[in-house]
């Protein structure tokens, strides 16, 4: 089956969207099918809507105007061009929008993590939106459910958003949970000696996010700070970001920066940082999905996130870590951290157990088989 790939992305950019774009391409890849990349769209710029950018920051609005219909429209021309010149079988988007005003034969698929209704007043960027924004962005997000033939969601938080926001039949919605966007092929005996290899004089938390306010890095900092009053040894490994922090923090904490897993030394350091920590937590304080839970899994660290947006359909509690309340999140990681550690045995269980969920519902191989079954069933 030959597949057109659409989006607006370079699809060949491992560091697009944190990876998504580039690893749902290879994983396709890798199941047998022939795709073909509909990619690098050109966003058109009218000097009207430039303007209109410009207007809404000066009134304190968040403006998005890829989701103007002109500009949406543009963009489904390029893709339609594409279409005709491979005529492929089917189309398949990582998002929404490229194929909401899209005209073609073939049947249509989205693989997406969240909606567009899931995502206002939930992440910064979608907070305060003009009202233009919000019709346009309902508007774009009905159209691509009614052209496509099969709906794919990374989680059940944003099948429930799209049931509740959108006229959407219930019955072409699927839940595949994304994979990790991280290269490994540790086996389980390998891993259980790297598990079994950490030692317990310092345990080493590791947090991994760009945006360090967003993520709750603040407040992983204060539950950190209670954990040692406790009792508890710990270092603080943060990549990704450098924030700004006191003297008193730098006793326990690491800044690595940003590191690019394309880069092979620096690639090497994240997955040494993977293997030598213990747990991973990010209290994220907005979050659609969370590849980076998937990715610490893959290393059999037990992770501690949210029990919000996609989060708690990654994290099961007591088998690859535990949710945290997010209404009182310093004191939940401290409450699941404590028991985790409270006995060595119990933490190599379930340092072992987020593995096997990697291996067995968390990988890229795992979900795109998934994928293709539901694929040939519209086919």
């Amino acid at each position: 089956m030959k597949i057109g790939y659409t989006t607006y992305f370079d699809a060949h950019d491992v560091g697009a969207w944190s990876g998504t774009i580039y690893n749902i391409a290879l994983a396709l890849a890798q199941q047998g099918f022939q795709v073909e990349y509909l990619d690098n769209l050109k966003k058109f710029s009218h000097y009207l809507f430039r303007y209109k950018s410009l207007y809404y920051k000066l009134i304190n609005k968040q403006y998005q105007r890829f989701r103007e219909p002109f500009i949406n429209k543009s963009i489904a021309r390029q893709i339609e061009t594409k279409i005709r010149t491979i005529n492929p079988d089917l189309i398949f988007s990582p998002g929404a929008l490229e194929i909401s005003s899209l005209e073609c034969k073939q049947p249509i698929v989205f693989w997406s993590d969240a909606t567009f209704a899931g995502l206002v007043n939930f992440y910064k960027d979608y907070t305060n939106l003009n009202k233009s924004s919000i019709i346009y962005g309902n508007k774009l997000e009905q159209s691509a459910y009614d052209r496509s033939k099969l709906i794919i969601f990374s989680s059940d938080w944003a099948v429930q958003t799209a049931l509740e926001n959108y006229n959407v039949d219930k019955n072409k919605i699927h839940v595949v949970p994304f994979g990790a966007n991280i290269e490994t092929e540790l086996t389980y005996d390998e891993m259980k000696t790297i598990v079994q290899s950490r030692k317990n004089d310092i345990l080493k938390i590791l947090f991994v996010g760009v945006n360090w306010y967003r993520k709750g890095g603040d407040i992983l900092l204060q539950a950190v700070k209670e954990l040692i009053k406790s009792g508890f040894k710990i270092e603080l490994n943060v990549i990704g970001t450098n924030p700004k922090l006191n003297d008193e923090d730098y006793k326990f904490t690491i800044i690595h920066g940003f590191l690019r897993k394309w880069i092979p030394q620096e690639n090497k350091k994240i997955l040494d940082l993977y293997k030598s920590s213990h747990i991973f937590i990010m209290p994220t304080r907005a979050e659609a999905y969370g590849i980076v839970f998937c990715e610490a899994n893959a290393f059999g660290l037990p992770a501690l996130g949210p029990d919000i947006g996609g989060v708690p359909t990654i994290i099961k509690d007591g088998i690859n870590g535990y949710l945290i309340r997010h209404e009182k999140a310093v004191e939940s990681i401290v409450k699941s951290f404590s028991e985790i550690f409270s006995d060595s045995n119990k933490y190599t269980e379930l340092a072992l157990s987020s593995f096997n969920e990697f291996k067995n519902r968390l990988n890229w191989n795992i979900s795109a088989k998934k994928v293709k079954e539901l694929l040939y069933q519209i086919i």
